[in-house]
């Protein structure tokens, strides 16, 4: 009989998502930074809305924690940051992906940016 097959043996802690984050963001226009410390890892991002709104993604894995949040917030000119969604726990590539594009004021923007703009001729 064979030996049963070894499921389950990777960690079950967070892993850091920085540098992936940061890669698939800039491929959707943002500015994305990924910095690595000895006992942490963060990305900050920023997308310019198409009317002036600047939408800053936060990303902090603290391994000593098993901690990986996501937050989100939209800052208009001239008015205090509004949080879109914060501290969300993440495990996976996959749910930053579903917590942005599911996220309506982002899809909005994003859905007036790609569309043509009106000359009113």
């Amino acid at each position: 009989m064979e030996a049963p097959a070894p499921y389950h043996t990777a960690p079950k802690g967070t892993r850091n998502l920085a540098e992936p984050i940061a890669t698939w963001l800039r491929a959707q226009g943002f500015t994305a930074n990924a910095r690595q410390y000895e006992t942490m890892a963060t990305m900050g991002a920023t997308w310019l809305g198409p009317r002036g709104e600047s939408f800053e993604l936060g990303y902090f894995w603290i391994p000593r924690y098993a901690s990986a949040t996501l937050q989100l917030q939209v800052r208009w000119p001239g008015r205090e940051p509004e949080n879109l969604f914060g501290s969300q726990q993440i495990r996976r590539l996959r749910e930053v992906r579903w917590l942005l594009r599911s996220n309506v004021r982002y899809a909005n923007a994003r859905r007036l940016a790609s569309s043509p703009v009106s000359t009113g001729l």
